[in-house]
């Protein structure tokens, strides 16, 4: 049967993978892109990025793989993977290791990617994921983040500053380093329909933090949804307070009927006015399906 799959895309890298590959571990701010994907018992797939200065002698690179296999371990050329990667196969006692790399020339982007067999090799699974890892292209003003349940985009200059994963909430905060650019936080919440038991407005305002100062509150659409939302006033600090700056925060909040979770989107800005609105080029997709997964995933 066929295997149901997934698209994830990462600090600018977009790749497809089984949907019962969940991704378990990303790299933090400023360090070298990284995930890691695995099933419900093993480490299946780990994908590493880094920009390089010089174009990278991939021979070389996989030489290291070579040098780190045990005595007993099969070693062999990987063969047949999607052009120009390259990569070393192991066997091992318990199934097989692949390791293989490319250099994406446009983004200077050394790119390397280790699958885990436990048991048979699936070859054609292996070269479908291998051709999908794509860097985002340079010129898109905005920056699409996908993973986790959550399908967002944001403009392109603003990077990932905090994510928070616990059992059915997950909630992304992104930054821009213009100083007078709004922060973005995007959070979606599971099984709405078996918790919330008032409007997503009542759930704002209970939400709000205890010391801000709700000014305004109604509805409108979001996302081609009904939306409810809340513009209030929070502590701006010593400094912004002395230039009679403001920290004013837009609350938006909404349930997908498809999917039964409730997504929420704060933007907070400081500022004189009162007024503020959603960044231009911040989307949130939903109203997707659950993927499916089949026997054999």
């Amino acid at each position: 049967m066929g295997i149901s799959m997934q698209t994830t895309c990462w600090r600018g890298m977009r790749l497809e993978h089984p949907s019962a590959w969940e991704l378990t571990t990303v790299g933090g701010e400023k360090q070298p892109g990284r995930c890691i994907f695995s099933d419900r018992r093993y480490q299946r797939l780990q994908v590493l990025w880094r920009e390089v200065k010089y174009v990278p002698e991939l021979t070389s690179i996989m030489e290291k793989h070579r040098r780190d296999a045990k005595a007993a371990d099969k070693l062999t050329v990987l063969k047949d993977a999607p052009e120009p990667w390259q990569g070393v196969v192991r066997k091992a006692e318990s199934g097989w290791v692949v390791n293989a790399g490319r250099f994406f020339r446009q983004n200077r982007w050394l790119v390397e990617a280790m699958f885990v067999w436990p048991g048979a090799r699936d070859v054609n699974l292996e070269n479908r994921i291998l051709a999908s890892i794509t860097p985002a292209d340079d010129q898109d003003e905005v920056m699409a983040w996908q993973a986790m349940g959550l399908d967002v985009s944001v403009p392109k200059e603003y990077e990932l500053e905090d994510c928070s994963l616990q059992v059915g909430r997950i909630r992304w905060k992104f930054a821009s380093p213009h100083k007078k650019a709004p922060m973005i936080a995007v959070e979606r919440l599971a099984m709405a329909g078996s918790w919330l038991k008032s409007s997503p407005g009542d759930w704002l305002d209970a939400e709000l933090p205890i010391r801000d100062k709700r000014l305004f509150r109604g509805q409108d659409r979001a996302f081609a949804h009904p939306a409810d939302w809340i513009v209030s006033r929070g502590r701006a600090g010593r400094l912004a307070a002395l230039a009679r700056l403001k920290r004013i925060n837009l609350d938006l909040a909404w349930i997908c009927p498809a999917e039964d979770r409730l997504y929420h989107i704060t933007v907070s800005r400081l500022q004189r006015r009162l007024e503020i609105e959603l960044p231009a080029g911040l989307c949130v997709q939903c109203c997707r399906d659950a993927p499916a997964i089949k026997s054999g995933d």
